[in-house]
């Protein structure tokens, strides 16, 4: 199967913060509340939810670090544009700080966040196709010009470099959100089946069984895509 390592951006685009919505670090200074002891990076998503909840802003940075790669991903198959998906990333984020203390189970919080960006990236895929069809009109009214050769022939070499990557997205973005969740955790992330049921409040059977779903429509998807080119 193709890499989806490859679709990470290589430089997040000034990763969202919760600083750019100040609240108190409550509780951060004087080492009580959850887990101060606990190191961010090894906290469960519980702790950082409820820690975030509280004030503290590095809590949260955490969650972004942690959900950002696959999160850009995932928008990305339902995009297929990189600056549409850094955008959607950014705006998830931003709203899911602003609304964390509507989360009522805070072990949910990555079903939860990738609920968010995937209505946020549906959002935008209608923006972009009403963009799209006025951009056509507005062609269409002009006289055509003919293309430089070597221009040509620049677009096409790019074009194939990015094909294999942008097959695969457009595959993953025909499989249901149900099976595509864990997808990318299992293979962008390199999470085992139970650490994404642990992200996704699931048993590992059941994570095991969206796997093999979906890695079976993903495929189905894959080989139609192949005939249709050939």
């Amino acid at each position: 199967m193709l890499s989806l390592r490859r679709m990470d951006p290589e430089t997040p685009r000034s990763a969202p913060s919760p600083a750019a919505h100040p609240a108190p670090e409550k509780g951060a200074e004087k080492g009580h509340g959850f887990g101060a002891a606990v190191s961010d990076a090894s906290a469960s998503d519980l702790e950082l939810v409820e820690r975030a909840r509280q004030g503290e802003r590095r809590a949260f940075e955490e969650l972004v670090r942690r959900y950002h790669g696959s999160l850009f991903v995932y928008t990305l198959s339902r995009t297929a544009q990189r600056s549409t998906a850094e955008d959607v990333v950014q705006e998830t984020f931003f709203v899911a700080y602003r609304d964390l203390l509507r989360l009522r189970d805070g072990e949910r919080f990555a079903g939860w966040i990738f609920g968010m960006a995937d209505r946020l990236a549906a959002r935008s895929r209608r923006s972009l196709a009403r963009e799209r069809r006025a951009l056509e009109r507005s062609y269409e009214r002009r006289q055509p010009v003919a293309a430089d050769n070597a221009e040509e022939e620049t677009a096409d070499r790019e074009a194939t470099r990015a094909d294999d990557a942008g097959r695969l997205l457009r595959a993953l973005g025909k499989v249901p959100a149900l099976y595509r969740v864990p997808i990318v955790l299992r293979y962008y992330e390199g999470l085992n089946s139970a650490e994404i049921g642990q992200r996704l409040s699931a048993p590992a059977a059941t994570v095991r069984s969206w796997l093999l779903r979906g890695n079976k429509m993903l495929k189905k998807a894959l080989e139609g895509r192949t005939r249709g080119a050939s």
